[in-house]
């Protein structure tokens, strides 16, 4: 939902729908707001304030994906139809969450070590470890707290995929305006944007079905609107991408609307995958949908899931036009998802950001757990705190939440499922980590506000209670015993309590109720 799997893939260029002229002059400008959510943008809450101050993981904050949408809707002329994305498929992590970790004399290894990478020191595995250091990364000359770019991390790795599908809707209905196509009027009327949209495509992009389609109208009597877009992308390295998008869309009332939009893309290459390669599957395919909800101009929700499968040639989605968790990869299930298990959601004011967010992610199928992080914006949306932990699995109920907290996942003595043929017998604690943040108003970072509570050794406890000679010492650095910068490296083997809070402290966050559905 991320490289919290350790998935690594190439880059390309997503040229999307770049609009050359296709009408005249003097044709009318119709309006097809009515078929979008022209104020729904996927993004983290901590993008930061100021645009120009980027965050170190930014995809853009809602306020300029939104713009983006309402350019697209609104034209004057084509001109203001020319839109290209570029979708980013190696996300670097920020430092600070889960680093790898060398170790020696771990205290619940009881004679086994990990098999040491370099002949020198043990190491744990990336991603495992939490937020590990207060900013995001210590070597970089800025206060950005590690909570903030880890959110922004994990959001952005699907926030891509949500938000191409979502422009790539908006520039076909782009087309129809400035052809001053009316939008459909009656059930099952439908328009066929083929042929304008491919014409109006970049080099590159070839565009199979473009249409939308009027369907029943909700039982309160609401318009509804599905466009439906398939398309073959060449990326970068020439390869041949095909997507697919699908919008279902309902516009209640000024400021209210509500409906799901759908993704899909196939790749010819599983790059870091190999339980695809186990089945025999070439390929892959990412694909997700998010369910959207607005009420009023003061109230947004959604609910976004995302998943990697195995194949190119997989069908991830349902009758319903969704993946399910359920579909995992197995012997007899071989294009089921095997990395990436994302489910993220939201409920906020779109017009400051105040509200709750979270977001949830599975390795891998299966994997047991999911890593968390729950966040809430104050009002004005420039103060807040974060949490991360550990919760629910990603076909269990109540995913999303924050359940326990492992402070030894992957170390020796830890009882992970593969080292305890599947059975989830790791070592937990009823607690979270937790970092408050503030915006700087002259940075545009957010940046730790007050004290943070991220201490802990990686042990079964969490805790150290060193034996003289014989020093539990763990860093980020070049081996055990060199310090790394990092917040909780301890390259002296000193002793450590965890501060951790318990779950029962965490009471300003509320797990979003889901949106309502069409």
């Amino acid at each position: 939902m991320f490289k919290i799997s350790g998935v690594s893939l190439f880059l390309f260029v997503l040229a999307v729908i770049g609009l050359v002229s296709c009408s005249s002059s003097d044709s009318s400008i119709t309006d097809v707001t009515d078929a979008f959510p022209d104020n729904l943008a996927i993004s983290s809450p901590t993008e930061g304030g100021i645009p120009a101050a980027a965050s170190l993981f930014k995809t853009g904050t809602f306020e300029q994906v939104t713009g983006e949408f309402n350019t697209l809707l609104t034209p004057e002329d084509v001109t203001d139809c020319t839109f290209d994305i570029a979708l980013t498929m190696n996300y670097p992590s920020p430092a600070c969450y889960g680093p790898s970790l060398y170790y020696n004399n771990h205290p619940d290894a009881d004679g086994e070590e990990n098999p040491p990478p370099n002949g020198e020191s043990p190491q744990l595995p990336p991603f495992d470890l939490g937020i590990w250091n207060t900013t995001a990364d210590p070597t970089i000359d800025n206060d950005e707290v590690c909570v903030a770019a880890t959110l922004n991390h994990v959001v952005e790795e699907v926030a891509d995929y949500a938000n191409l599908s979502l422009t790539a809707t908006a520039s076909m209905l782009c087309v129809a305006s400035v052809n001053a196509i009316e939008l459909p009027g009656t059930n099952g009327d439908a328009i066929d944007l083929t042929d304008e949209l491919d014409a109006a495509a970049v080099p590159g992009v070839t565009v199979t079905e473009a249409t939308l389609t009027r369907l029943e109208d909700t039982a309160d009597g609401y318009a509804v609107y599905e466009s439906h877009i398939v398309a073959e992308l060449t990326t970068t390295d020439d390869d041949v991408l095909p997507v697919e998008f699908i919008l279902k869309h309902a516009e209640r009332a000024t400021a209210s609307y509500l409906g799901q939009a759908s993704f899909l893309f196939r790749y010819d290459e599983a790059n870091g995958m190999p339980e695809c390669e186990m089945v025999d599957k070439t390929g892959m395919v990412n694909a997700g949908y998010v369910v959207y909800d607005q009420s009023s101009s003061t109230d947004l929700s959604y609910e976004l899931y995302f998943a990697q499968f195995c194949g190119s040639d997989a069908e991830p989605f349902d009758a319903n036009n969704k993946i399910v968790a359920t579909d995992t990869i197995t012997e007899s299930n071989t294009d089921g998802w095997a990395h990436n298990y994302n489910k993220m959601g939201a409920e906020f004011n779109p017009e400051d950001g105040s509200g709750n967010y979270y977001a949830a992610w599975v390795a891998g199928a299966p994997d047991g757990s999911s890593r968390v992080l729950n966040v809430t914006m104050n009002e004005g949306g420039e103060t807040g705190c974060g949490y991360y932990g550990y919760g629910p699995d990603a076909y269990e109920d109540g995913l999303g939440t924050i359940t326990k907290f492992y402070p030894n996942w992957a170390g020796p003595g830890g009882n992970s499922p593969w080292e305890n043929e599947g059975e989830d017998g790791r070592s937990t604690l009823s607690k979270a980590q937790k970092q408050c943040m503030a915006l700087n108003a002259d940075t545009g970072y957010f940046e730790l506000s007050g004290n943070e509570y991220i201490t802990y050794a990686p042990t079964n406890t969490g805790d150290v209670d060193q034996i003289e000679g014989d020093e539990f010492t763990y860093s980020t650095g070049a081996s055990s015993t060199e310090d790394g910068g990092m917040t909780n490296d301890n390259p002296l083997g000193e002793d450590v309590i965890n501060n951790l809070i318990d779950l029962t402290e965490i009471t300003d966050f509320t797990l979003p109720t889901s949106p309502s559905e069409l």
